[in-house]
């Protein structure tokens, strides 16, 4: 290193010490990722010096410290800081009620109470207090839900982790496709609860995981065993590892606070039908028309605005305002003209 080279290297390291001094006065990051920061912006200084007057490279290096340190924060409250895996945004808020608060999970993390359309890192626990709920879309387009007390960690593109209470996942998948796997699995205790095209619930409560599935299949594999849960089943397992499996209808009780934290439907230029396919999967109740004219009306009406409604409310509101009504029994909407 010649003399010139020298002097560059004592400028920069004294410029990156008081970059780093005067910004990280609110949240100093940890070592390891400081000294990856350093090297990394020392690197672009190198190439930069023989193509930049040395005032625009230290203006262009305090903006760039600035964007780092931002990421810092923001990867404070949502990222997982002790992880070895490299964070990516999996998930985004649709639509929250009450208190929603995400963290790393630490006995002295940093929590922030999220809003519709936060987006979410991998790394983040997602913890729902008393009387809220969470609708979140996942980076492939899976829709999942949070029932009240419940903790979630988001592990990666492919994995969540269930820490207790329920969520619901609609993977969809087209049902229609047989062995279509859905790619977002759950992670529990007793075992890894893969979706085969499939809309379902999964509870941990009481020492015992639950899994409800209202379409399609599951497979639960723990243990070196697999279990199958097919539409209409609930299939237990306890701590000690019993299996057991249970009929369970896919529509009413059980299933009513999905539909309250249902994320809406927007209308415009969807058809009646549409939305008919909307309420009818939010809600489970299987979908039939009384004759060919109904659902000929359906398809041609075409609708505008949005629904931010419970989808059996919405589908008494909405069919006031056309020339169909709606018959619901035993768990299905049958659609016919007046």
């Amino acid at each position: 290193m010649n003399s010139k080279d020298k002097e560059n290297q004592e400028n920069s390291d004294e410029l990156f010490e008081s970059l780093f001094k005067n910004a990280l006065t609110r949240t100093r990051a940890p070592a390891a990722d400081e000294a990856r920061i350093r090297a990394a912006l020392h690197a672009e200084w190198k190439q930069a010096v023989g193509r930049r007057r040395w005032r625009r490279l230290t203006i262009g290096l305090a903006a760039a410290a600035s964007v780092v340190l931002a990421i810092f924060v923001y990867n404070g409250v949502f990222n997982d800081p002790t992880s070895q895996m490299p964070s990516l945004m999996v998930a985004s808020v649709v639509k929250q009620s009450g208190r929603i608060m995400a963290g790393t999970g630490g006995t002295q993390e940093a929590t922030q109470q999220l809003q519709a359309g936060d987006r979410l890192m991998s790394g983040s626990v997602i913890t729902t207090a008393y009387d809220a709920r969470l609708a979140m879309r996942w980076l492939e387009g899976e829709s999942i839900r949070l029932d009240e007390n419940t903790r979630l960690k988001l592990i990666s593109e492919t994995d969540i982790e269930l820490l207790s209470g329920r969520i619901y996942i609609d993977s969809h998948a087209d049902d229609r496709v047989p062995g279509g796997k859905g790619k977002l699995a759950v992670n529990t205790p007793f075992g890894r609860v893969q979706p085969l095209g499939t809309r379902y619930m999964t509870s941990l409560t009481g020492g015992s995981v639950i899994v409800s599935v209202r379409q399609g299949s599951v497979a639960i594999t723990g243990n070196n065993e697999e279990s199958i849960a097919e539409v209409g089943q609930q299939l237990i397992i306890s701590s000690k590892g019993n299996v057991s499996l249970a009929p369970i209808a896919v529509f009413g009780e059980n299933w009513q606070w999905i539909e309250e934290i249902s994320p809406g439907f927007t209308l415009d230029d969807r058809s009646l039908a549409d939305f008919l396919d909307w309420v009818s999967r939010e809600s489970g109740h299987s979908l039939e028309y009384g004759s060919a004219a109904a659902e000929t009306l359906a398809r041609d009406t075409v609708m505008h605005g949005a629904v931010d409604l419970q989808p059996m409310r919405a589908l008494e509101l909405m069919l006031q305002t056309s020339d169909l009504v709606a018959e619901v029994h035993a768990g299905v909407i049958k659609i016919d003209t007046e």
